[in-house]
């Protein structure tokens, strides 16, 4: 589920450095606990409450509300649900639903589209779902989740703001000892810090399963064919233990409800806090996604309309708010810009027929990261990802040139994939196609 870029050994010796170093500055007065302690394991956390949006509630006014996570955000019932909730505990306000979830991503990618995905939205409150797909690089998951916290409150500090927590099978051992996992807890450290708010649906869905409530997908015989649910159990997933069909979404949506009635009952309103950064030195409340400009594009790249699948599917009508695609296919064709801050990456798409590029920062070739894709954006589907070029740099102008390959990429792993699913056609693995929609950048982008 989680298609997580690898950091880089930037990121490593950054994270490292940052973890045991109060730095001058901004956050000079904090230090970020290395290793990551294990947070308590709670349905509830109050914390400093949803007063704001609470007001506006009652007061009947109209109120706008994200669902920023991932894709048990996107496709989950939990969503609806909630929805469903809020309109019928506070009846005379007018209530708009955002989902602005995307599927198989973290808050790596999360921390960018803030602006775009998040903001223009003029959010009362935002709901974020991010942990779930947030692992390895737990210092990185604090420098994201504080950089999205603290975008939202430099854009308006009485937007409330709640995290929220789902379940994965491989978290029952954490969860029955009444700790967070670790991609939890380096959420939940920056919320404590920050007074947010979180539900922990996890650990709902754990109690359930440990009382013989739930099963975690239907039950099969022998030969694969359905059986009877047990009586007065609750089926949770489509089978993989972590995405939620009807049943599995009810209660993650009354955990919910159970929580935002604790949250409603202690919460007053008022502007939220930004102190200085927990992660000493963190820069990613920084981070934003800005448009390709075809002065940075050599002569073969196009902008796909609605009329071309993949302009109608990622363009910016559609769920994914890529806002307008670029595609470019014969090897040589290029992206070129300059930009001034620490960190860089591209919007892209991955895809059976996407090949492989090569990049250049300040004149020097960067190597692809070790770990999952890299510079080959082949995939057995296509698929919005963030494509992560250098981070840990020092915050000066740098110039950044990305080349399609005349080397076909490894498709092999993603050819095994689509050959286990029906209509799998070998033709469509056979392109060297490279799809961006947004430059992601920690700093500002110069355009030529």
């Amino acid at each position: 589920m989680s298609t997580r870029q690898p950091s880089g050994i930037a990121f490593c010796l950054v994270g490292l450095f940052i973890a045991n170093t109060c730095l001058s500055g901004e956050g000079a007065n904090t230090v970020m606990p290395d290793p990551i302690p294990d947070m308590p394991a709670k349905v509830t956390q109050v914390r400093g409450g949803l007063g704001n949006v609470l007001e506006k509630l009652e007061a009947g006014k109209p109120v706008a509300i994200v669902y920023f996570g991932t894709s048990i955000t996107r496709g989950s019932a939990w969503l609806t649900k909630n929805v469903v909730w809020f309109k019928k505990t506070f009846p005379k306000a007018e209530i708009k639903a955002i989902n602005a979830a995307i599927g198989a991503t973290s808050s790596d990618l999360g921390v960018f589209r803030v602006q775009d995905h998040v903001l223009k939205h003029k959010p009362d409150l935002v709901f974020i779902e991010f942990s779930i797909n947030d692992g390895g690089n737990l210092p990185q998951n604090c420098r994201n989740i504080e950089g999205i916290v603290r975008q939202i409150w430099n854009a308006d500090p009485r937007t409330d703001l709640c995290l929220v927590h789902m379940f994965r099978p491989s978290y029952s051992e954490a969860l029955k000892a009444g700790k967070c996992t670790k991609s939890q807890s380096s959420h939940e450290i920056v919320a404590d810090y920050y007074g947010i708010p979180s539900i922990n649906a996890a650990l709902r869905v754990n109690e359930c399963l440990a009382a013989g409530k739930l099963c975690l997908s239907a039950p099969k015989d022998a030969e694969g064919k359905p059986m009877p649910v047990p009586t007065g159990m609750t089926v949770y997933s489509i089978g993989d233990g972590v995405h939620p069909v009807d049943g599995g979404a009810a209660i993650i949506a009354d955990a919910a409800a159970e929580a935002l009635k604790s949250m409603f009952a202690a919460s007053k309103p008022g502007a939220h806090l930004l102190k200085p950064t927990f992660v000493p030195g963190n820069r990613m409340e920084n981070a934003r996604m800005v448009p390709l400009d075809p002065k940075m594009l050599s002569s073969g790249w196009v902008k796909l309309d609605e009329s071309h699948p993949h302009g109608k599917r990622f363009g910016a009508g559609g769920q994914y708010n890529m806002s307008g695609v670029w595609e470019a296919h014969q090897p040589g064709e290029s992206i070129r810009f300059r930009f001034k801050g620490t960190q860089v990456a591209l919007y892209d798409l991955r895809a059976p027929d996407a090949g492989q590029v090569t990049v250049t920062l300040d004149g020097q070739e960067v190597k692809s990261p070790v770990g999952y894709l890299g510079f080959s954006r082949a995939h057995a589907d296509c698929w919005p990802c963030s494509m992560f070029i250098a981070g840990g740099l020092a915050n000066h102008a740098h110039d950044v040139e990305i080349k399609i390959s005349s080397q076909p990429p490894d498709r092999r792993a993603a050819i095994e994939t689509a050959r286990k699913k029906p209509g799998f056609d070998p033709k469509q693995f056979e392109g060297t196609f490279i799809r961006v929609a947004r430059i992601l950048v920690v700093g500002d982008v110069v355009v030529p």
